[in-house]
C-alpha cells in the first residue's frame, strides 16, 4: 500500500514492538514454575502456583512428590549445575535428544518457506505482485495450525502427534516435489503448489513447531533444565540460521523441487528418530523423565523408569 514511500519499513519495524511491549509486561503476572520454587525452599508457593492449573487433590499429591524431591536435592547442598555435570552419559543423551528435536524441527523447512515464502511461490509460477500478496496466507495458516496444536497437544500426546506431523509434513513436501519436477508448466501448478504449502504450514505449526519446544521444556531434570534447555535451544537457532542462509543458495542451484525432497528427507529421519529416541512425556512427571534416560544411560543407576 506505501510502497512509494521510501521509509516505511520504520513503521514496519516498530510495529513489531507492540506484542514485545505486551509480552513484557504480561511476564510480571507469570509465576516461576513449582520446581523452582521448591529449589529455593519455597514450599508455599510451590502449591498455590500448581492450584491454578491442576485439581486441587492433583495440586496437593503434585506438590508433596516435589517437595520431597526438593528436600533431598536442599540436604544434599547441591551447587547448581555447570557444564561439568553434561560429562555424564545420561545427561548427555537428553541434550542429544533435544538438540536433535531443534535441528529437526529446522530441517524439516518450515522457517525457509516462512522467511522466503516470496522466492518459492515465485518459483511455483507465480508473478512477483502475485507472490506478495498469497504470501500472506503463510501467517494465517501458520497462526491457524498453531490453534489447532493448543487444543490437541494434551490429547494426542506429544510424540504421536511429532510423528504425525513429520510424516505427513514429509509427504506434502514430497508432493510438491514431484509437481514441480513433472508438471512444472502446468497451468493449474501455481495454485496446486500454494495450497500444499498451506497445508504443510498448519500440519508443522500444529505438530512439529510447538511440540518439539514443549518436549524440550520437559525432557530436563529440574536441576539442569535451565543450562540444558539454553543448549538444545542454541543448537535449535544455530540450525534455523544454517537453513535460512543455504536455502536461497540451494533454491537457486538445485531448484526447488530437490530443495523440498531434501527438507522432506529430514522429516522422515525425524520420524524415525523420535520413533526410536523420544519417551512420551505428556502427564509425566520430571521426576519420572530423569528416571527414564538414567535407566536408559546411566549403567550405574539401579532404579526402573515406568515409560515405555
Amino acid at each position: 500500500m506505501f510502497g512509494s514511500n521510501a521509509g516505511i519499513w520504520r513503521v514496519m519495524v516498530s510495529l513489531a514492538t507492540i506484542p514485545g511491549i505486551v509480552l513484557w509486561f504480561g511476564m510480571y503476572a507469570m509465576p516461576e514454575s513449582p520446581r523452582w520454587y521448591a529449589t529455593k525452599g519455597k514450599f508455599g508457593e510451590v502449591l498455590q502456583v500448581l492450584q491454578k492449573i491442576r485439581t486441587k487433590a492433583q495440586a496437593e499429591a503434585e506438590a508433596k512428590e516435589i517437595e520431597k524431591k526438593a528436600k533431598i536435592d536442599l540436604a544434599a547442598a547441591e551447587e547448581q549445575a555447570s557444564f561439568k555435570d553434561f560429562k555424564k552419559d545420561w545427561i548427555i543423551q537428553i541434550v542429544i535428544t533435544g538438540g536433535m528435536l531443534g535441528i529437526i524441527q529446522q530441517f524439516a523447512g518450515i522457517n525457509s518457506i516462512m522467511y522466503y515464502g516470496t522466492q518459492v511461490l515465485q518459483s511455483s509460477g507465480f508473478g512477483a505482485n502475485a507472490a506478495l500478496i498469497a504470501n500472506v496466507a503463510n501467517g494465517i495458516f501458520s497462526c491457524l495450525g498453531a490453534i489447532i496444536g493448543m487444543y490437541t497437544v494434551d490429547k494426542l500426546g506429544r510424540k504421536p502427534l511429532e510423528l504425525l506431523g513429520l510424516i505427513f509434513c514429509g509427504i506434502s513436501l514430497i508432493a510438491v516435489g514431484l509437481i514441480k519436477t513433472f508438471a512444472a508448466n502446468a497451468s493449474w501448478t501455481p495454485v496446486t503448489i500454494m495450497i500444499l504449502i498451506l497445508i504443510y504450514i498448519i500440519i508443522d505449526q500444529g505438530t512439529i513447531g510447538p511440540v518439539t519446544w514443549l518436549i524440550n521444556s520437559e525432557i530436563f531434570p529440574s536441576r539442569y533444565r535451565g543450562l540444558g534447555t539454553g543448549i538444545t535451544i542454541f543448537t535449535l537457532w544455530f540450525a534455523n540460521f544454517i537453513v535460512g542462509l543455504l536455502f536461497p543458495v540451494l533454491l537457486a542451484s538445485i531448484g526447488l523441487a530437490n530443495v523440498f525432497y531434501l527438507f522432506a528427507a529430514f522429516c522422515l529421519f525425524g520420524a524415525w528418530f523420535v520413533s526410536v529416541r523420544v519417551p512420551e512425556t505428556k502427564g509425566v512427571e520430571l521426576e519420572e523423565i530423569e528416571t527414564y534416560f538414567r535407566a536408559k544411560y546411566d549403567h550405574s543407576f539401579k532404579g526402573e523408569s515406568k515409560i515405555k
